[in-house]
Formats: structure tokens, sequence, C-alpha cells
């Protein structure tokens, strides 16, 4: 053998006999408490060790579809509630209620005679309605330019 060899070989021989004696097998109390211990510790493990399995699985990429008939089918939506109205007019053709699925509503006019809103029949003597015209929306409001007030 080679000296360098020879070096090789006694430095095996040591690490053979360096290594540590087996563990005692405990008894009694402390052995079943470290039993417990370690039993509890593999499950936290293979816990910790499922929910990583199964991150890594989610991160995987989707697989790429090649022709059309692997995609899979699409989830189909509920079909929309069937509904139903009719608008009810007086003599005069004007409309003053609805009846939408059953539920009766009535019109409800400014002084101009324009439909402004519609309100549930049972609910009809708690909202009144003035008949005044409804004031237009704060962005068709003239405004005052240069501190002059425009004439409406």
């Amino acid at each position: 053998m080679t000296p360098r060899l020879q070096l090789i070989a006694r430095q095996m021989d040591r690490r053979e006999q360096q290594q540590a004696p087996a563990p005692e097998v405990p008894s009694g109390i402390g052995g079943a408490i470290e039993a417990m211990i370690e039993q509890a510790v593999e499950e936290r493990v293979t816990q910790a060790l499922a929910a990583q399995k199964q991150m890594l699985a989610e991160q995987q990429p989707k697989p790429r579809f090649d022709d059309f008939r692997q995609i899979p089918p699409v989830q189909s939506t509920r079909a929309p509630k069937a509904m139903q109205g009719t608008v009810q007019r007086d003599g005069a053709g004007v409309a003053r209620a609805m009846v939408i699925n059953g539920q009766r509503f009535l019109l409800q006019r400014d002084a101009a005679g324009q439909l402004v809103g519609f309100v549930d029949e049972q609910q009809a003597s708690e909202v009144s309605y003035n008949g005044q015209p409804v004031p237009p929306a704060k962005l068709n409001r003239p405004r005052k330019l240069y501190g002059n007030d425009p004439e409406v």
C-alpha cells in the first residue's frame, strides 16, 4: 500500500472506533414519557410533510391541452328564474301600475307627467310623493363660474 492509502486506512479505523455506542433502552416512567414524545414528534412531522406534499402538488403546472376534446366540460350555470310582468293603464292610456310575478307596484310620476319610480302597493300609503319635479343631479346643475351667478 502506498503511504497515502495507509493514512486513509488509519483514519477509517479511528472513525469506526470512535462511533458512539447505541443508546440504552430506557424503562419505567422516563421511558414511557420519551416514547410518547417521540410518537408526538413523528405525528407532527408526518402531518407537516403531508401538507408540504399537497402544497407542492398544487403548485405543479396545469396540464396543457393539445385537442379540444381534452378540455374538461364547463360548469353550467342554472337557468334564470322566469319572470312575468304586465303594465296596467288607465282610461287615458297612461301607465298607472305594474304587476311583476304577481306583486303589484304603483307607478309614480312628477308634475310633468314623467315616470319617476314605482312603489309596492302595500307600502304606497307609507311613501308620499308631493308631485314636485325631481331636482336635477348635481352634475347637471349650473355652477358659479368666476363669481358670476348664471341665470337659470
